[in-house]
């Protein structure tokens, strides 16, 4: 059991970090596109 948990917020850590990433290339990509239209 203790090894399970450890597993599943190794899991959850890995899937935030990743979504964070992806949120951090949006706004990335969102200053690009602000500085094609200006």
């Amino acid at each position: 059991m203790e090894r399970g948990s450890k597993d599943k917020l190794h899991i959850t850590l890995t899937h935030q970090l990743s979504r964070w990433e992806v949120g951090n290339g949006d706004a990335e990509e969102q200053k690009n596109n602000n500085r094609h239209t200006q």
